[in-house]
This record gives structure tokens, sequence and C-alpha cells, in this order.
């Protein structure tokens, strides 16, 4: 417990104050760089952080305005659909030991199950093997914002 002016807190119920703060602000960035009125994207990005952290859900539907909740998720659930080849285990595969089971941006080792499959272009249609790389989840949260800047980073690596 931590003691306060007006009395106690529990410290993991602070530190998820603090760690919904710092989400809002992310997701605060990545409005003000794409100018986006809600984003499907980053929320499928988020969605496990979201689904399990009420806080970090309530500051994602207030940063962007989002009234018709309903809507929203049927906005996501439309947007989820990619092509076949996205979800074939021997593309996947051959991505990631094409990589040596590293990021492709920051070279940690990864396994599909700590990492994202991630469009360069970020046309979620476009699932040629080449334009098709695994990012660990902070270096895939980094790739929200700054996407021309990102893209350029990744087509030359």
């Amino acid at each position: 417990m931590i003691k306060y002016i007006s009395g106690e807190i529990d410290f993991r119920e602070f530190l998820s104050i603090i760690e919904a703060s710092r989400f809002k602000s992310l997701i605060e960035e990545y409005k003000k760089e794409n100018g986006k009125e809600y984003s499907v994207e980053l929320y499928q990005q988020y969605k496990k952080i979201l689904e399990k952290d009420w806080r970090k859900l309530d500051a994602f539907y207030r940063v962007f305005n989002i009234l018709n909740v309903e809507q929203f998720k049927k906005d996501v659930k439309e947007s989820q659909e990619y092509p076949e080849i996205f979800y074939d285990e021997d593309i996947r595969t051959s991505i990631l030991k094409e990589q040596n089971f590293k990021c492709k941006l920051c070279k940690k080792d990864i396994t599909e199950e700590n990492s994202n499959l991630h469009h360069v272009d970020y046309d979620k249609k476009n699932c040629q093997t080449k334009n098709l790389v695994f990012l660990c989840f902070h270096c895939h949260g980094k790739t929200n914002s700054k996407r021309d800047f990102w893209k350029s980073v990744l087509l030359e690596s």
C-alpha cells in the first residue's frame, strides 16, 4: 500500500493507472499523426491488452470519441478479413525462417506466438511474401505511427 494525502492506494492499482495513462498518450499520438477519428488498426494491434484492461479500453474509446461501441465492434470484425494466404502456416513458417526467427527491426529472438506478421505497405490485402515481415510486439506497436518512415525502413532492411 502507498500512503498519499487522502488515504491509501493499492500499488498494483497505482501501476495500472500509470500504464493506462501511458497507453492514452500512445493512442493520442497515433490519432494526431494519422488524423483518424478512430482506428480499427490500432485496436487490432492492442486487442489483447484492451480486452483485459478496462482502463486502457476506456482511454481508447475516449481518445477516438467512440460513442457507438457496437458499430465500432462491427467495423473491427469486418476489417479482420485477411486473404487466406495470410494464415497459411507454411508461408508464415518460411517467413520466420528467412528472418532467422528474429524481429525484422530489433533483431530479438521471436516465435510466431510472441510476434505479429506485419504488412510492410500497410495494405492488408497485399499478402505477397515480400510484403510480409514478422515483428516483435514492441516493434509492431511502433509501426502504427509514422507509417511512411517505417515502410521505408522495412523496405531497406
